[in-house]
Order: structure tokens, then sequence, then C-alpha cells
């Protein structure tokens, strides 16, 4: 079983070196909430939801998300102030997007119970990791303001009844 102990030491660089199942961008300007999107991108998330909620029954199920939100450069706040600004920012999407999911989930399950049963841990990154370093447009920065779901497989091994030559 993943602890939450377990899941509390997994690391943004553990993530790094891992694909996303879910990436939801194309977020405007400051904007925080997956509302804001259209339809298909958050339809990407509840599709992530079916797949964690299916998995549920399953010898490998998923029992953790992680959430990471991301920001462009704001280049309209003062300096000082523009990494905090950044990181609150791509913390508030990764809140967003991770409520949009328990959502999903809840209405599936039919019961908000089995958030419990999947850990979720969101992280702001600020404009840290960007996917376009030297932005030329608006089309160039909204591929850097997105949000990346990581699901967490809870690893029970193979069972092992102590027959095995």
């Amino acid at each position: 079983m993943l602890s939450l102990a377990m899941f509390r030491n997994l690391s943004i660089s553990m993530m790094a070196n891992r694909k996303a199942e879910c990436v939801v961008a194309d977020f405007p300007e400051y904007a925080t909430e997956v509302g804001a999107l259209s339809s298909a991108q958050t339809a990407q998330i509840r599709a992530l939801a079916v797949r964690v909620f299916a998995s549920l029954s399953t010898p490998r199920p998923y029992r953790g998300i992680v959430v990471v939100g991301h920001a462009d450069v704001a280049l309209r706040v003062a300096v000082a102030q523009r990494a905090a600004f950044e990181t609150d920012v791509s913390l508030k999407r990764a809140e967003s997007g991770r409520k949009v999911f328990e959502a999903a989930l809840t209405k599936l399950a039919g019961h908000p119970s089995v958030k419990y049963m999947v850990c979720s841990k969101v992280f702001g990154m600020g404009s840290a990791h960007r996917v376009v370093l030297h932005p030329q447009n608006e089309q160039d920065m909204r591929k850097n303001r997105r949000v990346e779901f990581f699901l967490i497989p809870q690893d029970t091994g193979t069972p092992n009844c102590g027959c095995a030559a």
C-alpha cells in the first residue's frame, strides 16, 4: 500500500523523469481556473479520472496523483515579486486541476469517500520548467501555462501463495 509518508516523500525531481499522463495547457494569462479552458481540455481530466477509477479494481491500482501547475514568465509583474507571483499562479492552477479531477472521481464512484482511496499532492513550479524557453508570441506562452498530471500506481507485486517452485 502506498503510505502517506511515502507519498509525501515523492519529489518533483522524480516527476521530471516521467512523462505526464495528462497535460492541460493553453491557459489565458494569469488565469488559474481549469474551468476557463475548453470543454475538450476538461474532458481530458475527466478521462483520467475514469482511468484511475477503473484501476481501483485491478491488481495495480493508481493510488496517488501528483498535479503540477506551471506558469510562463509574468512580464507585467515587478521583477522582485515575479517568482512568488508565478509560483502562486501555478499552484492555483494545480489546485484547480485537482478539484476537477476529484469531482469527476467522486461522480464516478457515487460517493466522496473515493477521494481517500487516491492520495493527491499539488505543486506549483512557477516558470521554472517552461516548454518554450523564449516564447515569441501568445501561442508559445500558452504552452508554458499548463497543468500536468502524474499517476502513481500501487505496486502490489505478484500473488504469492507459498507454493511457487
